[in-house]
């Protein structure tokens, strides 16, 4: 037996089938977005007003943020980091001295990375509040994102996307974007990467592998911040004109929130864009076995196509369980002796 304990994880043998395994969360009714301003944390749920969620010490300039599995809020700004409880209890997590905190993110072990646009360095914190350098590059970067297995990538203080591998290690160039003014980065479900341009006031679309890219689409004003909801829409910040716009995965855009003072960075409260979670994937012979959780009263299916980019998700006979609230497991017969298919779960209420 061979596990691979990843919240989304690959499985892979010699001369087998090569599958790809995608959490995919059920819609809600509402959406609420976490995002930085002016010494303060907002919230913003449709269809209005903007709330305070917590206030941080003056000229802490909070931009990028995260939230950990236990709903704990973190955010970079200026030399520190604070942590926010589900309350709003504000508190000094980690000092970075001289570090000038901007991007931000969360692996599955909840350890952060910080990337510093005063700083050539990427920090990484644990969840005991340990500092560490993580990677040494060339420049300060602004934007941070991981991708399903723990692959770290930075833009910014340049004009390219750099990957580091998981663990750290030999840093590489993922992708090369015009300009020099890119802040935000996020990946959406099928494994593309997004950046934004907070200059030129383009999107740009990056595809698995990276290596090249395409112009996703151009806003009416410069973005900084980047994050996807559950249903592939992708919202952008547009600090000159205090609001966040949201783009469908078709390409379309609409004014999402105004009047929001300067937003920054975001993200999305818990439970709503990472309610599932595959917790293991595990290898028996030519069976594949993986485990996610569940929520009582939800249902799950597993679901495959032959493409991972295009073509209709398909459910696979015998795998819709009603969830528990417990670890829920789905046995795949022989999924590794049949031509190459991608998989996911699929939530629905």
């Amino acid at each position: 037996m061979r596990k691979y304990p990843f919240l989304v994880s690959l499985a892979m043998a010699a001369g087998l089938a090569f599958t790809l395994l995608l959490p995919c969360a059920r819609a809600q009714a509402t959406t609420t977005i976490y995002f930085t301003a002016n010494d303060v944390i907002e919230t913003f749920t449709p269809p209005g007003p903007m709330t305070n969620f917590a206030n941080l010490p003056v000229f802490t300039n909070p931009e990028g943020l995260a939230f950990d599995t236990s709903g704990n809020l973190f955010v970079a700004g200026g030399g520190d980091v604070s942590k926010i409880t589900p309350g709003g209890t504000v508190s000094l997590f980690a000092t970075l001295p001289g570090f000038g905190g901007y991007g931000m993110a969360i692996d599955a072990g909840n350890n952060l990375y910080v990337a510093g646009a005063a700083s050539v360095e990427i920090k990484k914190i644990t969840p005991g509040g340990v500092v560490s350098t993580y990677a040494t590059l060339s420049e300060g970067h602004t934007g941070l994102a991981i991708d399903s297995i723990g692959n770290l990538y930075t833009v910014g203080g340049g004009n390219t996307i750099k990957k580091i591998p998981v663990g750290g290690g030999a840093v590489s160039i993922y992708a090369t974007l015009p300009g020099n003014n890119n802040y935000g980065l996020a990946f959406d479900s099928a494994g593309y990467l997004y950046a934004s341009d907070i200059t030129t006031l383009t999107l740009f679309k990056i595809p698995p592998g990276g290596g090249s890219y395409t112009n996703f689409g151009t806003l009416s004003s410069g973005v900084k911040g980047l994050a996807f909801d559950h249903n592939g829409n992708l919202y952008a910040t547009q600090p000159y004109e205090d609001k966040i716009s949201m783009i469908t995965p078709d390409g379309t855009t609409s004014t999402f929130a105004t009047g929001l003072s300067g937003p920054r960075y975001l993200t999305f409260a818990p439970g709503t864009a990472n309610a599932l979670r595959i917790t293991a994937v595990e290898r028996f012979g030519n069976d594949l076995r993986l485990s996610y959780t569940s929520l009582a009263g939800t249902n799950y299916a597993v679901q495959s196509r032959a493409d991972l980019s295009s073509g209709a998700w398909a459910t696979l006979p015998g795998t819709t369980n009603f969830g528990t609230g417990s670890t829920l497991q789905q046995t795949l017969t022989n999924a590794f002796t049949a031509p190459q298919q991608f998989y996911r779960v699929q939530q629905s209420p």
